[in-house]
């Protein structure tokens, strides 16, 4: 009975945690954005709830927002621009963007600007996670066997937050995503967006850039989905794999499929507030892992992971493989979480705390995250999507080239 009780006031309930998610600030809505694209996780109802948190939360004042661009860029908005719109286009966790057109030669752009007090608002969430992390970090040492340093992930996710705060850090990032993917070797035509920005127009709290007029991918058929995914997917990663410099929050509202202009049915790809960088060694550890994963080769994955420092070098294989297998064995039928029983799950992941010694790097928590969110994407389109299987085949193709090419060399 209660179960069906909660099954019939979903949206309701969901709708109330949206709220509560908005009031607890930007740290939390991030959390939430996370969760607005996991079919295999949550219903319907309660999805279409939290993906209001990508770009339509509850805005602030336009007349503030106006004053702000005008401190900030030390001219008034008529100077500026000959048109700005009365009302923001899109609201997030951090800012607001605007419409508008410049006056100096008619050019449409985006403006974005950053929301009030939003500094002090993550600085005071970050000390109450910091304060919790403590406690927790306690638990896991006294009870379990991880060796994962909790306090660093934190700093991780903090200085990403902090830098994510300096909008002419998202302007630089942008200008060098499109130039390390125009050079990259893995990407595939020109079938991916990356609006610039115009750094004179560009402060810590207003950044300005290029307009991209397009819908949300979560909004399109199913084929449109599985195209742009595949775009996507590739771009991310050769961001990962090749060059190691990658997008760490690629939510919904952050992908789009161009629907105007030259650049009509391309993916836009937006917001690089937040990005990471991964060592060389450790990018050959992750191709090695996902081949090793897709052939379910658990002895030498053990190796890659021991390579990747998740590991100690003494790990103890007899009673890693089996856990191993049986918690990574299920993901590879692909679907997501929807592929796991979640109560055999539970319990090896308990054994794994209790028995196995492993820690999780820094970076590891936005590239998870940056997984997590294009999987969920595409299992809107595709409910039997295998992430690991599309990995695999990206990183078989460069092998594949290579082969080839001597082939040919030979004969």
């Amino acid at each position: 009975v209660l179960t069906g009780r909660l099954a019939e006031r979903q949206a309701e309930l969901a709708a109330d945690a949206v709220a509560d998610l908005q009031r607890l600030g930007p740290t939390f809505i991030k959390l939430g954005q996370i969760l607005s694209i996991r079919p295999d996780v949550l219903p319907p109802p309660v999805l279409a709830e939290l993906s209001k948190l990508q770009d339509r939360i509850e805005p602030f004042s336009s007349q503030e927002a106006r004053r702000l661009v005008e401190r900030e860029l030390g001219q008034s908005i008529d100077a500026l621009f000959s048109e700005f719109s009365e009302q923001p286009i899109a609201a997030a966790s951090l800012a607001q963007v605007y419409r508008a057109k410049l006056r100096s030669n008619g050019q449409e752009v985006a403006v974005k600007v950053q929301r009030p007090a939003a500094l002090s608002t993550i600085s005071k969430d970050l000390y109450v996670m910091r304060r919790g992390v403590g406690v927790y970090e306690q638990l896991v040492k006294r009870f379990t066997a991880q060796t994962t340093d909790y306090q660093q992930l934190l700093s991780t996710f903090a200085e990403g937050l902090y830098t994510e705060m300096d909008f002419r850090n998202e302007a630089l990032n942008a200008s060098k995503m499109q130039e390390v993917l125009a050079e990259a070797d893995g990407m595939r035509g020109n079938r991916l967006v990356i609006p610039q920005p115009i750094m004179e127009l560009t402060t810590r709290r207003v950044l300005t850039m290029e307009w991209v007029t397009g819908v949300k991918l979560t909004t399109l058929p199913a084929e449109e989905v599985r195209q742009l995914v595949g775009v996507g997917q590739e771009a991310f990663l050769v961001q990962l794999l090749e060059v190691g410099f990658f997008h760490g929050d690629p939510h919904p509202g952050n992908l789009l499929k161009v629907t105007e202009g030259p650049d009509a049915g391309k993916l836009a790809l937006l917001d690089f507030g937040l990005v990471a960088e991964i060592p060389a060694h450790d990018r050959a550890a992750m191709v090695s892992a996902t081949i090793h994963l897709a052939n379910r080769n658990w002895a030498a994955l053990v190796d890659d992971f021991i390579d990747l420092e998740f590991l100690p070098r003494d790990a103890n294989r007899a009673v890693i493989i089996p856990v191993m297998e049986r918690v990574l064995g299920p993901y590879l039928r692909g679907g997501g979480a929807k592929a796991f029983n979640f109560q055999a799950l539970s319990q090896d992941l308990l054994t794994t705390t209790l028995e196995i010694p492993f820690s999780v790097p820094p970076y590891m928590s936005l590239l998870a995250r940056s997984v997590a969110t294009l999987e969920g994407i595409a299992l809107t389109a595709d409910p039997g999507y295998q992430m690991v299987a599309q990995v695999r085949l990206r990183v078989c193709m460069p092998c594949t080239r290579m082969l080839t090419a001597m082939l040919q060399r030979c004969f």
